[in-house]
């Protein structure tokens, strides 16, 4: 937890463990929205590398890349959620998530991203949670934070997705 600051514990099983008073995170334009993540769970924003397209697979699964000598599937987070694909051009930005299940078949996968991310310090008292109900399958919730309205993404429900098409391919 290098540069949290701490305020408070909670008690987890048997154990004590520290909670950060303040969480490290990234604004991201994504899929005409800003989505809002810790920065632990971000591994890079990349520069798309070549984008190896497959025809097979759900409409969402644009392809895969290389990235640091992995073959990375590319999501369009738009399209879990309804919507069009986005342009996917040499040139064009990813953000690479680190994969939240420990699952060895899918350390990392990538989602299409419009622009730079924006580093911002959440502090408990500086995130409004806005929605919960009726949102599109890949948004956990909208929030508020700092005036702005963000879209916290489903990473577990979209990781799961993409495992549950990984593993019916075996």
């Amino acid at each position: 937890m290098e540069n949290e600051k701490v305020m408070g514990e909670k008690v987890m099983g048997e154990r004590t463990v520290p909670v950060p008073s303040e969480v490290p995170s990234l604004m991201i334009p994504i899929a005409s929205k800003m989505m809002l993540l810790p920065n632990v769970s971000i591994a890079e924003i990349v520069l798309h590398m070549a984008l190896e397209t497959t025809s097979e697979g759900p409409e969402w699964l644009l392809g895969y890349v290389q990235w640091r000598g992995l073959q990375v599937p590319l999501l369009s987070l738009s399209v879990i959620n309804g919507g069009a694909p986005e342009q996917v051009e040499s040139g064009g930005r990813a953000a690479i998530v680190n994969g939240m299940r420990g699952d060895l078949q899918l350390p990392f996968y990538g989602l299409v991203v419009e622009g730079l991310p924006k580093l911002v310090r959440v502090l408990p008292n500086s995130l409004r949670k806005d929605r919960h109900e009726n949102l599109a399958p890949g948004e956990y919730c909208e929030a508020t934070i700092a005036s702005q309205t963000v879209m916290i993404p489903h990473l577990d429900r979209i990781e799961g997705m993409l495992l549950a098409y990984l593993n019916e391919r075996i």
